[in-house]
């Protein structure tokens, strides 16, 4: 009879204390959710980041393909690509067919070339999206040295050409 009675509190306790792990064990997740959340969420910008980068490396090398063979043929003029133009123009000099001139980030890709009797200047101007001016700066400093931040667009210069003081 003792035993069963002591059995009886000693299962009653367990019971208690598999309640209060339940809830400790459901505290402890709703309070590190936000963490793990916020982590997995900065790995997501990260790897965004990272295609955006590539993709935008890959114009470039399109681009200066386009501007050491095309240079003679190009108009004296300031001009610039974008959309359907701008893949349809760059697809021959290395541009992935297919390419959309958008990157993982949600910004526009276009190219501007300006040609006078002193040379060519051309840039990528990477615009629109929605991305803080942290995360811009994170991207502009991804890009490389030639990449400015002007009105939260990227300037990506070609072939090394500094940037007129307007766009």
């Amino acid at each position: 009879l003792c035993y069963l009675l002591i059995g009886g509190i000693s299962l009653q306790n367990q019971k208690g204390n598999f309640l209060m792990q339940a809830l400790l064990a459901l505290t402890l997740v709703f309070a590190f959710m936000p963490f793990f959340a916020s982590k997995l969420s900065r790995r997501d910008m990260s790897a965004q980041m990272y295609a955006a980068t590539e993709q935008i490396e890959t114009v470039y090398d399109a681009t200066r393909n386009f501007l050491r063979e095309e240079k003679e043929n190009l108009p004296y003029k300031k001009q610039e690509l974008s959309g359907g133009t701008f893949v349809s123009t760059l697809e021959s000099y290395g541009l992935p067919v297919g390419f959309i001139p958008q990157t993982s980030l949600g910004q526009e890709l276009s190219l501007v070339i300006d040609k006078n009797e002193d040379g060519i200047i051309s840039y990528l101007k990477i615009s629109g999206g929605n991305l803080s001016k942290m995360q811009i700066a994170e991207l502009a400093h991804r890009i490389g040295f030639y990449a400015e931040i002007k009105n939260k667009d990227i300037y990506y210069s070609i072939e090394g050409y500094l940037f007129p003081d307007s766009y």
